[in-house]
């Protein structure tokens, strides 16, 4: 058995409570949560097999400050024991039937906005990222840049989904919708509402492999374009061939971030599918 195993999540912004079911997946497999990393994976350490809950707070208090002793004995107190911290992020797990951390719609709510901020942060963060990488390329005339900035524009458009989907999610609480509705990462596709089973997460896989396939065309196809100086071909005019330029750069940095992000769905359900048929 090895000592230590690492799990890339799923994103917090849209996805934790396939982050937290992860995590209560590999307690059942004897590894317990050590730490987060701000690069998006968890760190698993070898331990005793156990049925637990794991829960994620969001809180404006972080674990360097002061009066986070008094923070986390308020959750001790419910049953949850405090695990780790990643910032504002503050993790915690209890045995399985503790009485949940939120369990109003209102305190989730409050934790859904500042899911939203936080999404809103990393929105600016890449935004500024991208603006950068073409001011940069407007001065050098580097593709490469083109190619970060295309990057950083789909990092962008993936954040503000989050800050959407978490601005939903509270009005939907305080608009009196059951918490274990908004609570599921699936829950804005009507797709995602049927029984989860095998079958299904095999046609979840196929599409994952179809857009990966796609946009790892639509990467080849511009790669070869670039290239060959197919662009340069068109007679344009000069003033518009930095704009056609940057257009197929931005479209190509993009192309990869959709491309790795299908392509990891497609594992994903691809493994949930063979649980599910090994735990039926």
């Amino acid at each position: 058995m090895r000592k230590y195993k690492y799990k890339f999540g799923n994103g917090l912004a849209h996805s934790e409570s396939k982050d937290i079911k992860m995590m209560e997946d590999m307690a059942t497999k004897g590894y317990t949560l050590e730490k987060v990393s701000k690069w998006g994976y968890y760190k698993f350490r070898a331990a005793i097999v156990e049925e637990c809950a794991y829960a994620i707070d969001f809180s404006d208090i972080e674990a360097k400050d002061e009066g986070f002793r008094q923070y986390i004995e308020i959750f001790s107190a419910g049953g949850w024991k405090y695990v780790t911290s990643l910032e504002n992020l503050h993790y915690f797990k209890a045995p399985t039937g503790t009485k949940p951390i939120y369990t109003d719609g209102v305190s989730m709510a409050e934790k859904y906005e500042k899911m939203r901020e936080m999404s809103m942060w990393w929105v600016i963060v890449t935004g500024i990222f991208a603006a950068v990488c073409a001011a940069l390329y407007v001065i050098f005339s580097l593709f490469f840049l083109l190619v970060l900035m295309g990057a950083g524009i789909g990092l962008c458009w993936t954040m503000f989904d989050g800050v959407r989907l978490n601005k939903r999610r509270a009005e939907q609480l305080r608009d009196g919708v059951s918490t274990a509705n908004v609570s599921e990462a699936c829950d804005e596709s009507d797709a995602c509402q049927d029984e989860n089973t095998a079958e299904r997460y095999d046609e979840l896989s196929k599409s994952c492999g179809r857009a990966f396939l796609l946009s790892l065309l639509l990467v080849a196809g511009l790669t070869v374009l670039s290239w060959t100086q197919f662009f340069g071909l068109i007679a344009i005019g000069s003033d518009l061939s930095s704009v056609v330029g940057g257009i197929v750069g931005a479209l190509w940095g993009i192309s990869i971030v959709f491309a790795l992000y299908k392509a990891y769905g497609f594992i994903a359900n691809m493994r949930k599918a063979a649980r599910m048929r090994k735990t039926g």
